[in-house]
């Protein structure tokens, strides 16, 4: 039963995804079992969440934007989309 797909969760690396409450109750019982898991799940979580900063977000769209105003004739005249929405990636 795999309804949930979650790109934050690595299971079993930076947390669990869990199916039943069952699942949920032997979880949690791990945890407190393995005083060790828990910093392993947070130290999963602190590599993982490099990939989420805003800023490398925010970088990534830009340039899919120029991407596809670079090739797009009918935008090739508009401006940078940089200079379009400069708050979209200004720096704070």
């Amino acid at each position: 039963m795999e309804l949930y797909r979650s790109d934050y969760v690595v299971n079993g690396r930076t947390g669990f995804l869990i199916q039943s409450d069952a699942e949920l109750s032997a979880r949690l019982d791990q945890l407190g079992r393995r005083c060790r898991l828990a910093p392993l799940l947070c130290q999963g979580c602190n590599s993982a969440r490099r990939q989420f900063d805003w800023d490398k977000i925010a970088g990534q769209w830009a340039a899919v934007f120029e991407t596809g105003l670079a090739e797009t004739p009918a935008l090739r005249s508009t401006k940078s989309i940089l200079n379009i929405c400069p708050r979209a990636v200004a720096q704070p």
